[in-house]
This record gives C-alpha cells, structure tokens and sequence, in this order.
C-alpha cells in the first residue's frame, strides 16, 4: 500500500490521504485553513464552534469521494473530486463569511473566484512568507497529472465562460460534485456544524441521502424513495441559517471587525487572502484607534447591541427599496452616519445590517433548490414533487431584514432615532 495518513475526522472517522492529497493536505495553503473558524464568530454563542475550515474542507473531499462512488464515477475522477474538495474553500479569508461581503465590495471578486486564481498559479498567497522554496498547490496538482484550470473549474461549477451548463454531460455531472444545488460542501457543513454547535438542527439522514444518489443522463439525481429524506435536509438548512449562521450576536461581530478593517490602511486588499484568523486579529491590535477597540470588544465579548431592527414580514413596498439599497456599503455607511450624527455619537458606533443582501452574496446556491427527482424514469424538480421543499424556498432564513447596532450605553437614543428614520 503507498505511503499515506490516517485523518481522523470527528464527523466522518478515519480518512486516508496519500499521494497527491497527501501532498496537497500538507501545502502551507492548504494548512493556512487551519487557523479559521468554520463559522466564524459564531463560537461567541455556541462555545463548542471552533472548528476548522481545514477540518471541513478534509470533510468535503471524503464527501466528495463518496458521491463519486455512489454514482459510478472511476478511481480517477474519485480521485479529482476529492481534490476538488480538498481546496473548495483554499481562498477563504478569515473568520469564513465574515469578510466575503467588504472584499467582494473592494476586489469585485468572492473567494472562489479569488480561489481560482490561486490554483492556477495567478495569485501568490505564500509570497511574503519564508516558504519560497515549498510547493505551491499548482505547481503539485500539475506534477500528478491534474489540470488546475479543470479543478478550478468544478469548484466555480461553471464552463469556460463563466456561466453553469446549460447541457448536462459527464463532466459538468462531475463538476455538481463539488458545486451544486446539493454537493459534497453542503452534505458536509450542515452535518459538521450541527456536530460542534450542539444545535439539532442540523441532523439529516445523510446514508439515505447518500444510498438514493444515481447518474441520469448525466444528471445527478436522488430516487422518490430519498425525498423524505431531502426534506429533512432543507428543513434543517433552512434552521441552521436562521439559529447559526445568521445569528445576531455574531453577526453584530462580523459587523464590528468589517468596521474595524475599514479603519485600517490596507495598501492592498488581497493580502487579506493570505492571512488567518490571528493574523486579522493581530492587524487590528497594531493598528490602534477604532480598529484596536474592536479587537479588544471581540476578545472579552463586549459587543454592540440591536437598537432597533425590522422583521421580514413587515417589509413591504418602498421599505423593501430602501433596505436592499443598503447593500451597498457607501449607501449603509451613509445611513450610519446619518443616524449617529443626530444622537451625536461617533459614526462608528452605529452600524446596519441588512441579513438579506449579505445572504445573497455568500450563499447564491440558496434559492436554487435544482434538486431532480427520478420516478419511473422520469425526472421532475424536487418543487414539483414536494409541496414542503416549495414552502421552504419561499420562507425567510435570516430573523431580521434590517438591525440597527450600537453601544450599549447610546441604545436607546439612537434606537428611536432609526425607528423615525426607517418608519417615514
């Protein structure tokens, strides 16, 4: 047998590596994953949420060599699938999602795409550490025989031009392994998460899940008999984004520490690709100012407070206008600025959120729910098959459309200040 490790992975056992996952697991760029959160700040509410995006994505790759057993693929495309999986997240900055939503603001890029760039060699993420003479992830993906430009590609989910298949062949089937409306990352995140927060939310019937899966005409498919089984699944999804990931405490962190990096001379964005979570930390601890006070609130959980917020079901008409123009980060900064110069407070210390916008962004897949259902051989959407997977597309996963935060002692006034503003 070829030399090799055993992993093993506190939600799926033992895992092997060897050959060129071997190599890869033990590429610095691969092992920056280490030192990110998996939920970013969510450990502020749930203590037992300090796993890793390394340990996920080790989970994502044996998830993915899973399917690809399941639907029949050869040792060779297991093998590229479980590549795939293993850098999926390679360009994840830190505290995961925390980021994605100013970077994607600054760079016009997410961190897939910025992780496409670092496995075909475009991007440099080790270049200002000592390790000029260690492999970087292209250079041993093009040494085993894998083409980067194939793996970035499964993980966008997407052809050349950027957009999803429209014909279904077998390595777009391939490729929805990785990066589609139900694949290894999802099977893996909600399982893993539910594992370290506590939350049962996230339990599903992962083996029924997995013993349904079948190649269609080059479809990834489930049989009728794994519907019950897929309902389960997005039931808990759809829980786990309202009790986990979106989570006001930690988003208020998120909210803070993206304040706070704004505050910080960043002479060029995309070093915060090669930085971990103490890396970010220390950032904000050298910088001084607003930046340190963020650093400091973070560390001993001093926390901004709502001050005022609006529930999904009350927004309606022009209020929905205004909230979804807040996405955009000069248009929030804006209000911000607005709502603390009337209470008279620092315009840092009142900050927005707008759940919604920032869900759109992180998570695209969301909505999808292109899950196909084969019966008698035919197939037919999920939708169409379960009147619980339509109800859960059109239900609201975050717990609020709007939340206005601020320190604890300017809560009240600023409080009514935001109710008249987002009430005329």
């Amino acid at each position: 047998m070829p030399e090799g490790k055993v992993v093993h992975d506190a939600v799926h056992g033992s895992i092997r590596f060897e050959g060129c996952l071997l190599r890869l697991l033990d590429s610095p760029e691969v092992q920056r994953l280490n030192g990110i959160k998996q939920l970013g700040f969510a450990y502020l509410v749930f203590p037992g949420a300090n796993h890793t995006r390394l340990e996920h994505s080790i989970g994502v790759s044996y998830m993915a060599g899973v399917m690809g057993e399941r639907l029949g693929f050869s040792n060779d495309e297991i093998e590229f699938l479980r590549v795939a999986g293993l850098l999926h997240d390679i360009a994840h900055t830190p505290f995961s999602h925390a980021l994605e939503f100013l970077l994607h603001n600054k760079i016009g890029k997410d961190h897939m795409q910025v992780g496409r760039d670092i496995i075909t060699g475009k991007m440099d993420i080790l270049a200002e550490t000592p390790f000029e003479d260690s492999e970087r992830v292209y250079e041993i993906l093009k040494d085993c025989g894998h083409d980067p430009d194939r793996v970035a590609r499964a993980i966008l989910g997407a052809g050349t031009e950027g957009t999803l298949f429209a014909r279904p062949d077998r390595e777009s089937a391939l490729f929805s392994v990785i990066h589609g409306s139900l694949d290894a990352d999802q099977l893996d995140y909600l399982v893993r998460d539910a594992h370290y927060t506590g939350v049962a939310h996230g339990v599903i019937d992962l083996p029924r899940i997995l013993n349904t899966v079948v190649l269609h005409e080059n479809k990834i498919v489930w049989e009728r008999g794994g519907v019950p089984a897929l309902e389960g699944l997005f039931v808990a999804r759809a829980l786990m984004y309202n009790s986990v990931y979106f989570h006001k405490t930690s988003r208020i962190a998120e909210l803070m520490i993206t304040r706070a990096l704004e505050e910080v001379e960043v002479d060029d964005w995309m070093r915060i690709f090669s930085m971990n979570d103490a890396d970010l930390m220390a950032l904000l601890r050298e910088a001084g100012g607003f930046a340190r006070e963020v650093y400091h609130r973070i560390k001993h959980r001093q926390l901004y407070k709502i001050a005022f917020s609006i529930t999904p079901d009350k927004v309606t008409g022009e209020l929905r206008e205004r909230i979804q123009e807040l996405g955009k980060i000069e248009k929030r900064r804006q209000m911000e600025e607005s709502i603390a110069f009337k209470a008279g407070i620092e315009p840092e210390h009142v900050l927005i959120d707008v759940p919604y916008v920032v869900l759109r962004i992180s998570e695209p897949r969301f909505w999808k729910m292109n899950v196909m259902i084969l019966e008698n051989g035919r197939m037919r959407n999920l939708l169409q098959v379960s009147p619980l997977a339509k109800a859960l597309r059109e239900k609201s996963v975050v717990q609020v459309a709007l939340m206005v935060t601020t320190l604890p002692q300017f809560r009240e006034k600023v409080g009514k200040i935001a109710e008249r503003t987002f009430s005329s």
